[in-house]
């Protein structure tokens, strides 16, 4: 195998005005790019656009620049990545008699999903158990959450923990992993520390959506988790609306388009630089932009496969639709899915200083 860096893109894109004239739509739209010695000038990334409705590719126009330069032979292809799911269910003794309501809402966000998605299930009280191995039979696994039992203090830590590791090392760039936890919002009795749940859920590529319920709801860290993630955090007010928030969960899972893009850089030369990027998009009276950046390699610097460049490149700054704070039963965030922690080689300092805008974004429905 060649040794190379591997550069990461992260970038942010957001297109107003897809509903009607008098509400407008925030759409956020995220890709990361991977460049090595092998393929640079060529670089390809990939888009992820959420809108009330999906777009046909051809009804989307895109453009993109390159420090003030045209980018010519914009390739787009439509995705398809595989979907992969866990659903985290809290049985503690707090969950009490709320359990049934919290497996009715898992069932409804299984029976909903498309026929192709795999989901596993995860019950945690005490200890951590995986319910279910990642399957598309859904009668199978709507049984294994009528099974769960509550009883036992809640292991939030462990179950992100063991959730992330159950899905493994991130083995394809276009697969999209989303644990999504049903928790009365704070953690018990977890051998593993928050800060380890969000490592491996980094590592793993998961995003987090957190939806907690209850009167000793940990917020701010229950919010850091998912801001690391690039997940999102639903506070919902009492545990019957949980079946109507799941529900809404899952069409915004599935209104996610994903794109990728192919293009040669207008600068082939290998010399270290921080490469602008500007990506305009329009779709029929409606148009949008981001920015981002990215590392151009350098002739003199070594490539190892086992020291990449970190992903921590960049993200739009003018995100006007990201802002924080809790959600209530009538909104659902955007779910941005996190780019793996990678290890720092020869741009760490000037790279570090590029600032990535991950804040919770949300949608109102």
């Amino acid at each position: 195998m060649k040794n190379c860096a591997i550069f990461f893109l992260i970038l942010g894109v957001v297109i107003l005005g897809l509903a009607s004239p008098c509400q407008a739509a925030n759409v956020l739209a995220t890709t990361f790019v991977s460049v090595d010695p092998d393929t640079f000038p060529d670089i390809s990334f990939r888009l992820r656009l959420v809108s009330p409705q999906p777009i046909p590719q051809e009804s989307i126009h895109f453009e993109v620049m390159e420090d003030e330069n045209n980018v010519a032979s914009l390739g787009v292809t439509a995705e398809n990545p595989r979907l992969r799911y866990i659903l985290a269910l809290d049985c503690s003794s707090d969950t009490g008699t709320e359990l049934s309501m919290l497996a009715r809402s898992a069932g409804i966000f299984i029976a909903s999903m498309t026929a192709d998605a795999e989901i596993g299930i995860i019950s945690f009280a005490d200890a951590v158990s995986l319910d279910h191995e990642f399957s598309s039979n859904q009668s199978s696994l709507i049984n294994a959450v009528n099974s769960i039992e509550a009883g036992g203090t809640s292991a939030l830590y462990d179950a992100i923990y063991k959730s992330c590791e159950t899905f493994g090392p991130p083995a394809d760039q276009s697969e999209i992993r989303t644990l999504i936890i049903l928790t009365t919002g704070a953690d018990g009795k977890s051998e593993k520390t928050v800060e380890q749940a969000i490592e491996m859920a980094q590592k793993s590529a998961v995003r987090i959506i957190m939806v907690a319920f209850g009167n000793s709801i940990d917020t701010p860290t229950m919010k850091n988790i998912v801001k690391e993630t690039k997940g999102g955090f639903l506070n919902v007010p009492t545990p019957k609306e949980l079946p109507e928030i799941c529900k809404k969960i899952n069409r915004k899972i599935q209104s996610e388009q994903y794109f990728k893009f192919n293009f040669r850089t207008p600068n082939s030369n290998r010399d270290g630089t921080i490469r602008q990027l500007k990506l305009m998009c329009s779709f029929e009276k409606d148009a949008g932009q981001g920015t981002t950046q990215y590392a151009a390699p350098s002739e003199s610097s070594p490539s190892s496969e086992n020291d990449p460049i970190p992903s921590d490149v960049a993200q739009d700054e003018n995100q006007e639709t990201a802002r924080e704070g809790n959600t209530g039963a009538g909104t659902v965030p955007n779910f941005n899915p996190p780019t793996p922690k990678v290890n720092v080689h020869e741009l760490k300092n000037k790279l570090n200083n590029l600032n990535i805008n991950d804040s919770e974004d949300l949608m109102d429905e």
